[in-house]
This record gives structure tokens, C-alpha cells and sequence, in this order.
């Protein structure tokens, strides 16, 4: 549980990062790019400490790896454009109510899973619209807007489900294929298939940048450079990423996903709520507080 704890405080700093690149007016794409090296760097880092190790390429998960590379980037982009189009609170709300995807997926699918507390993740799911959703219809807009809102909603709820339910199937594969071989080993090839993650984000990311600059010299558009407020943002956004996806595989190797999920979910919105409040002056209104309160409840039952 320490492990998880960990991995959702490290992704509730992906908010924090956020908006300090919003207020310090730092081009958040370059950051992206540069926080995928980094998080690669860190995998490609920890991975050197296991014994045994082999080519990644040779591997059962690496082609679960190379695609939830282009999902964590598809994801990333689709958000901002939810965001930006239908607001930060439906798309939030929906980002984090498709843990009921791999929680399904893992019941289904993966032996030894528990059955679900479906009450319970029913509950959470209502506290975490509670927190962040106070006046749907101030943010789904128009009646002309209802449509593309409610594909856009969609397609995030199903694109950040299915990330979840990859992983946690890479990191079944390998529990399966590494588990008798020593934590040690266990450990690195949970690093080394994580760096290969962001290495295929990155090269998403890099192949895009190089596209847009040719494109701006042709049409002889200027753009931004990188800064050193951008690098120093990006290793900070990078460090955090690589650390919430390791450990949270790490967690998926403990805890049922019917907890996990959950906890990991609820307790992002929560504590990026309470940093805002803290650190920004965002004032959290008594629905938000009482969904927070609904929210730990449902988690502790799930927990017992």
C-alpha cells in the first residue's frame, strides 16, 4: 500500500506541474517531450540494477509496451483537447471513472482476481463526480454542443481505461514469467518495461515536434524554443510520471485492482483538490468536500 500511496501522490504532481507551466507560461508540449526522456532515462536507470536481464525486444510484453506508448501519448493529447473543448471537470470525471474498465478486464480476464466490491466502486465513482463536478451543464455548454461532448467524454473514459488495463496486463506478464527468478529481477524488468513506454512516447513526441518545425518554416511561422524553465519543468513532470507508472506496477503486483483502482483514482482528484485549495487559493465547495468524504469511505470499505 506504501507503494501505491506513493505512485497516486506522484500523480496528483502531474496537476500541480500543470499549472505552474500555465502560470509561469511555459510551452507545455516541449515539457511533455522532454519529461518522457527523462522518465525514460529513470526506467533505463533502475533497470541496470537487476541480474539477468534480457533484450526487451525478445519479451511476451513488449508489444503491450510499444502500444500503451501510443496510448499514454493519444491519451495526453485527447485530454487537452476535452479539456479545452468540454472543461477540466467532466473530462477529469471521466478519466478517473474508467477504472471501472480494468477492473473488469482484470476480472475477466486474469485468473486469481477477486470479484468486485460493485456497491463500493459505485460509490466511489459518485464522490469523485461530487468533488469535481458541481454544474454539469455550465460545462457541457449548448444544446449544439451536447453531441461532440458526449463523444469526447467517451472516448477519454475508454482511452485512459484501456492504458490501465495494458498495464496492469504487461505487469501480469511479467510477474508470471519473472516471479521465481528473485525481486531483484522482478523489480528491473518492471523498470525496463516502463522505460520502454516512455521511449516510444518520447519518439511519438520527437517525430511530431520535428514535423511541426518544418512545417512552421514553410508557412515561415515562428516557434517557441526550449528554455531552461521548460527543461527544469519537464525533468520535474518526468521524474513524477515515471515514478506513479512504476509504482503502480509494483502495486499491481499486492493489491487486487478492485482496490487499487479505486484508491488510486479517488485519491488523485482528492489530494489535486486539496494542493489547489493549499497552494493556488482554489476554493473547494462543501459538494467537493463531501464527495472527498463519500469517496475515503467507499475506499476503506473496499480496503477491509
Amino acid at each position: 500500500m506504501i507503494a501505491l500511496a506513493l505512485a497516486t501522490i506522484c500523480a496528483a504532481m502531474f496537476s500541480v506541474f500543470f499549472k505552474i507551466f500555465q502560470i509561469k507560461g511555459i510551452d507545455g508540449m516541449k515539457a511533455i517531450m522532454v519529461n518522457y526522456a527523462v522518465a525514460f532515462l529513470w526506467g533505463w536507470l533502475i533497470s541496470m540494477k537487476g541480474s539477468g536481464l534480457v533484450n526487451p525486444s525478445h519479451e511476451s510484453w513488449f508489444p503491450i509496451a510499444l502500444i500503451l506508448g501510443l496510448v499514454f501519448i493519444r491519451g495526453l493529447v485527447l485530454l487537452n483537447i476535452s479539456t479545452e473543448k468540454i472543461g477540466v471537470a467532466l473530462s477529469t470525471v471521466c478519466s478517473r471513472a474508467s477504472m471501472v474498465i480494468p477492473i473488469v478486464f482484470c476480472y475477466v480476464f486474469l485468473p486469481g482476481s477477486e470479484k468486485p466490491n460493485w456497491l463500493a466502486i459505485f460509490i466511489v465513482i459518485v464522490g469523485l463526480i461530487m468533488i469535481i463536478c458541481t454544474d454539469m451543464r455550465s460545462v457541457v455548454g449548448g444544446q449544439g454542443k451536447r453531441s461532440r461532448a458526449i463523444m469526447l467524454a467517451l472516448a477519454v473514459f475508454l482511452i485512459f481505461g484501456t492504458s490501465n488495463a495494458l498495464l496492469k496486463w504487461m505487469q501480469n506478464d511479467m510477474s508470471m514469467t519473472y516471479g521465481s527468478k528473485g525481486e531483484d529481477v522482478v523489480s528491473a524488468m518492471n523498470a525496463m518495461g516502463t522505460s520502454v513506454i516512455f521511449i516510444t512516447a518520447f519518439l511519438i513526441c520527437l517525430f511530431t515536434e520535428l514535423y511541426k518545425m518544418l512545417m512552421s518554416r514553410k508557412e515561415k511561422k515562428e516557434r517557441t524554443r526550449f528554455t531552461w524553465q521548460t527543461i527544469l519543468g519537464g525533468i520535474g513532470l518526468g521524474s513524477a510520471n515515471f515514478f506513479c507508472t512504476y509504482l503502480l506496477v509494483i502495486s499491481m503486483r499486492t493489491v487486487d485492482s478492485s482496490i487499487l483502482f479505486p484508491f488510486h483514482n479517488a485519491g488523485i482528484v482528492a489530494i489535486g483538490a486539496i494542493v489547489g485549495w493549499l497552494c493556488f487559493g482554489e476554493k473547494l465547495k462543501i459538494l467537493q468536500v463531501a464527495g472527498m468524504i463519500v469517496a475515503t469511505i467507499a475506499i476503506v470499505w473496499l480496503c477491509i
